[in-house]
């Protein structure tokens, strides 16, 4: 790299980054399902799996500088319960702050499952939820107690893939929000 221009060593940089956080993105993607199943075939009282669509806002918007932020999520998921086989749905709403950037960050808050036909609602409190961006995608996995309602006492899980609509963003004014698939667990 000797007499290679600042910004191929730059870019060089820059490539080998993205690389390495699509191969972590890929390793949490292929290894959570892996562990929701092998959860599943010692399913427990109290179960939930739900699947759907979310919706993640950032204040302030997300740029490469690692600073604190509010995580605000909305999600609508379908449902099956082994223990309430009345759920068939759920909205669900996550508040929670942490160190964020484009690239990574950690978050810790709240999460009200509300169920289908008033039949009743759950609290998560979680801690520690990872998310890497690897490519303009984020990849989030959080973990944490039902600490009240339906399901008191379970562990919950929740992954999401999005889509950020523009990483450019990132450089610039920053990026506000993204929309993907959910997954969640109780176990």
């Amino acid at each position: 790299m000797w007499g290679m221009p600042e910004s191929r060593k730059h870019d060089r940089r820059a490539s080998v980054a993205r690389r390495f956080l699509t191969m972590l993105a890929v390793l949490l993607i292929a290894c959570v399902p892996t562990l929701t199943a092998a959860g599943a075939a010692v399913a427990t009282v109290g179960d939930l799996q739900c699947d759907g669509v979310e919706s993640q806002t950032y204040d302030p918007p997300l740029t490469l500088q690692l600073t604190h932020h509010h995580v605000s999520a909305t999600a609508t998921l379908r449902c099956e319960s082994l223990t309430v086989p009345q759920i068939q749905s759920a909205q669900a709403t996550l508040s929670g702050t942490g160190t964020l950037n484009c690239l990574t960050g950690s978050t810790t808050g709240t999460i009200t499952f509300r169920y289908n036909d008033n039949i009743g609602s759950s609290v998560v409190d979680y801690n520690g939820g990872i998310t890497v961006r690897p490519d303009g995608q984020t990849v989030s996995t959080i973990t944490g107690t039902v600490v009240g309602g339906v399901f008191e006492g379970d562990t919950m899980s929740w992954t999401t893939v999005m889509a950020t609509t523009d990483i450019t963003k990132c450089f610039t004014t920053g990026t506000e929000t993204v929309a993907g698939a959910a997954t969640v667990t109780f176990l």
